[in-house]
Parts: C-alpha cells; sequence; structure tokens
C-alpha cells in the first residue's frame, strides 16, 4: 500500500464462540491505536509494520499479527504522486452475469477528483487465484467525473456468476480497492450509490452514473427497480422482532442507547428496549453527538455481521434524538 492510502483493517466475521461480546483493538506500530471490528487508517512514512489486533472476550483474549508494507508513491511502476493520486479511482458498477452471453460483462471505474488521471501500469484483477490480471496499457486516462469502462473483450476476465471479487492493483500487486459480491442475480448490475452503499440493479447504466431507486428483495440480495424518485419501502417494527424481518428490509425502530459510538468502535454503537437490543452501524462514522439514555428513532437496513443483526445507516439524518 502507499503511504497516506486509506486502508480499511476488519475483523468484523470474528465471533466468540460462547456467544460473548468481543472487544477489538489495533495497535498500527505507528503511534496510534484504534477500536473496533472494522476500522480505516492511513500510514504517514513509509516502512514494514506490524500491525497487531487484540481480541477480548471479558474473561481471556487472543492477538494476530498483520505485516503491511507501506511505500512512497514514487516507489511504484509508473511513477504515481500526489499530483496524480491514483488511490481515489473507485469501482463503480460490475455486471458479471447479464442476460445471454456473458462476453458482455464489464466493470466500469470512476474519477471522482477534479484532476484526469493517468491509471497506465495499473491492474485490474478479479479474486486472487481467478483469471490472469489486466494491466492497463499506456495513456489509459480516466478524465475528472468520468465513468469508464472495461469490457471483458478487452480485459479477458471472466467474474463468477456466483461471487466473487473486483481489484485494482498497483503493478507489485498491492491492492488499491476490492469490492466482493455475493448472490449475483442474472441481468443485474452491482452498483455504488450516491451513499456508498452497494446494492443489486436492474439499470444497467455503463459509462454514465449510476442511480438506485426501490429496493425489492431477489434471490437472498437486493435488485433495485423503478425510476428515482420512488421511495423504499420501510418497515415500522421494535426490537425484539426486528429478526423476523429479512436481510436488506428497511425498518424504523425507537431505542435507547446503552452503549455510545467509540466505546467499543467507532463506525458503531448499541440501542435497547425492555426486551432486546440491537447494533447501529455506519460506515462513515457521522454520528450526531449521542450519549447513554437518549431515545432515538433510527430508519435502516437490516444487515448481518458475523451472525450478530445489526441495523446499518447511510447518513446521520437517518436517527432522530426523541427524549
Amino acid at each position: 500500500m502507499a503511504v497516506n492510502e486509506w486502508v480499511t483493517f476488519d475483523a468484523s466475521d470474528t465471533v466468540s464462540p460462547e456467544g460473548k461480546k468481543l472487544s477489538f483493538n489495533w495497535d498500527f506500530a505507528d503511534g496510534s491505536d484504534d477500536e473496533g471490528a472494522s476500522v480505516e487508517h492511513k500510514f504517514k512514512e513509509e516502512g514494514v509494520y506490524s500491525v497487531v489486533l487484540k481480541v477480548d472476550d471479558g474473561t481471556q483474549s487472543s492477538e494476530k499479527e498483520i505485516i503491511v508494507t507501506v511505500k512512497l508513491n514514487s516507489d511504484f511502476v509508473g511513477g504515481y504522486s500526489g499530483i496524480n493520486d491514483v488511490s481515489i479511482i473507485n469501482i463503480s458498477e460490475i455486471l458479471p452475469n447479464p442476460i445471454g452471453s456473458d462476453t458482455t460483462e464489464f466493470i466500469e471505474l470512476y474519477n471522482p477528483s477534479a484532476e484526469d488521471l493517468d491509471i497506465s501500469g495499473l491492474k485490474l484483477d478479479d479474486e486472487e487465484s481467478g483469471s490472469k490480471a489486466y494491466t492497463f496499457p499506456a495513456n489509459t486516462i480516466i478524465k475528472s467525473q468520468e465513468y469508464k469502462v472495461f469490457g471483458r473483450q478487452d480485459t479477458k476476465l471472466a467474474l463468477n456468476n456466483t461471487s466473487d471479487s473486483v481489484r485494482i492493483l498497483y503493478p507489485d500487486g498491492t491492492i488499491i480497492q476490492e469490492i466482493r459480491f455475493d448472490d449475483v442475480v442474472e441481468g443485474a448490475s452491482y452498483v455504488r450509490d450516491s451513499e456508498g452503499i452497494w446494492l443489486w440493479t436492474s439499470d444497467v447504466t455503463p459509462g454514465v452514473e449510476n442511480f438506485v431507486a426501490v429496493v425489492a428483495e431477489v434471490k437472498g440480495t437486493k435488485i433495485t427497480k423503478g425510476k428515482s424518485n420512488d421511495v423504499k419501502s420501510v418497515i415500522k417494527t421494535s426490537l425484539e422482532k426486528l429478526r423476523d424481518e429479512d436481510v436488506g428490509d428497511f425498518v424504523f425502530v425507537t431505542g435507547t442507547v446503552a452503549v455510545e459510538p467509540g466505546v467499543l468502535g467507532t463506525q458503531f454503537f448499541y440501542v435497547v428496549n425492555e426486551i432486546a437490543g440491537v447494533q447501529v452501524y455506519m460506515y462513515s462514522k457521522d454520528f450526531p453527538k449521542l450519549v447513554i439514555g437518549d431515545v432515538l428513532e433510527i430508519t435502516g437496513e437490516i444487515a448481518e455481521s458475523g451472525n450478530e443483526t445489526r441495523i446499518k445507516l447511510s447518513q446521520k439524518s437517518d436517527i432522530k434524538v426523541v427524549g
């Protein structure tokens, strides 16, 4: 990875066999640490870092070491620099299983910056040990705000019709970005919407901005249909009945803050009522100021992490403090 590149360290699939609540502490060996099952970090200097994750269930703990090599941007083939920060390139749409011939599969990349970016020498690949990586040829430019499509006929990348990954790599194989997808829906694209949430959609939009509308359940995942002015259906329920609904359903619940954001992790907190409780998660960590005892109205999507049901939020306005 490169200096000043944000990287996600994720241990959210770690669970206690006895069902105990776990705490996670990350020591990045650069003088900083963080707490939570999934955290983001960037290293400010080049070097080899021994990142240590400590997991504690209240009675015993275990540790895992991860060796991370951080290089200057200029060390990568092609001489990448802050002036041409290719790490901001986003995978924005994936069509892994088109109706008919799979030769029309494509991967779309988006340049969100105000500058044109030269990605020559970078690689596009599926999951490790899959297809041979595709190297972007010389003078491959993604213009500012451009959605650029790379088809299977050019890349020779054959995406699986069940589950797979799409990765952007530096020339040395270091991952810039990786998107994992499962439960593939035939004829649907896997897209990143304006809030950074990944969904299956029937609106395949190669080369242009994605839009996501009504969410409907298809084969255990999500596919979107309709026009962008439609609204998502929301189920009003209670915390104790939350698990009666399906993963991907949008729900409205009321609960009282029991664990504040930042105590067990920066991306989540817990709410309870007299009977049950649930984790409330937001990738951006953009929570309003919350204290124990606050009564909240919450609108979000049911998700799972490490066999734990949680409510996933997309923005601060999904939380309303009512007491």
